[in-house]
């Protein structure tokens, strides 16, 4: 529970006004949750053989775009992410 908690604060400071802090934290929990249905229906579709080169091809840039919102948001580009 502690990790998760850790991963919805990334970007939070102790300056942040509490408008950026609900942002910060919206935009951390829609990440986290889009990061894993992605890797779900990926492992979902593998798992079934329904996985094609396309679907396959979106899934991971999905991945890869949410990991890059949580690093940005942990390396402080809250604007950026």
């Amino acid at each position: 529970m502690n990790i998760l908690l850790q991963l919805i604060n990334l970007g939070i400071t102790e300056n942040s006004t509490p408008l950026e802090k609900k942002r910060s934290k919206v935009l951390n929990l829609c990440s986290l949750i889009s990061l894993f249905a992605s890797l779900f229906f990926l492992c979902f579709d593998f798992a079934i053989q329904q996985l094609t080169t396309s679907r396959m091809i979106i899934l991971v840039a999905e991945i890869v775009i949410f990991c890059g919102i949580l690093y940005l948001q942990k390396r402080k580009y809250l604007f950026l992410s």
